[in-house]
């Protein structure tokens, strides 16, 4: 159990780390160009995405012995209940904020901390796995 928690520990860490610094350039990029954007949904995009990477590493490392033949399939489900949960949550909010002018500038608040914590799980997974 302590292997386990301390695999996910240092996976928290550096998905915090990583997302922390891209929050960082996100918003001095918005800052510097001058761009009309809100930190509180920018930072509640990181930290929807934040919670929800480690909910699937959880899950994940939860069935990988018991349901190692399903294990694909269960993170396309957990994918697609983030995008689910991004569309029915996350992008009303979005768009509220967002006129139709910056609509792009809505697509980047969800896709970068989006596609980082989903490129750190998949590396993290994989590296996870095959060590079993």
């Amino acid at each position: 159990m302590m292997i386990k928690a301390n695999w996910t520990l240092r996976f928290i860490f550096k998905l915090s780390l990583f997302l922390l610094v891209a929050f960082c350039g996100q918003i001095f990029y918005y800052h510097y160009f001058e761009i009309k954007s809100s930190l509180f949904l920018t930072g509640l995009s990181y930290a929807f995405n934040f919670l929800l990477a480690i909910f699937t590493i959880i899950i994940m490392s939860r069935y990988r012995h018991s349901h190692t033949e399903r294990l694909g399939y269960i993170f396309l489900v957990l994918s697609l209940l983030k995008l689910l949960s991004f569309y029915f949550g996350l992008y009303p909010l979005l768009t509220d904020f967002y006129t139709q002018h910056f609509r792009r500038l809505a697509f980047f608040v969800f896709f970068v901390p989006y596609s980082i914590a989903l490129t750190m799980e998949i590396i993290v997974l994989i590296k996870r796995l095959n060590q079993d």
